[in-house]
């Protein structure tokens, strides 16, 4: 919708929180890169509690490059992860933390 010359754009943020790890990484790997990736979204997965989040790492890679998913490379990094134990449970410094990989996304 276009008034006074200024076009409005939707982007949306989906956030997860995850005590646990995820199962089926390739899977949802291979929807992030072939599906959501070149949609006006970015995920946000927080995981909380004392599971060992490194086993996910699918998710732990280089924020500045997007993921892969055989040999397709996603059309750019919509995927946020982080922990709260990385933050020492301190919501502020998540917050924080998440937003600076908002602004190289």
């Amino acid at each position: 919708m276009m008034e006074s010359g200024v076009q409005r754009v939707q982007y949306m943020v989906l956030t997860i929180i995850s005590d646990g790890v995820l199962s089926d990484g390739e899977t949802f790997m291979s929807k992030l890169v072939h599906t959501v990736s070149p949609l006006p979204i970015s995920i946000v997965i927080i995981g909380v509690g004392n599971e060992d989040f490194g086993k996910m790492p699918f998710f732990l890679g280089d924020e500045n490059v997007p993921p892969r998913s055989g040999n397709k490379q996603a059309a750019r990094n919509c995927l946020t992860f982080a922990t709260m134990k990385s933050v020492d449970n301190d919501l502020g410094r998540l917050a924080e933390k998440i937003l600076r990989r908002f602004e190289t996304k």
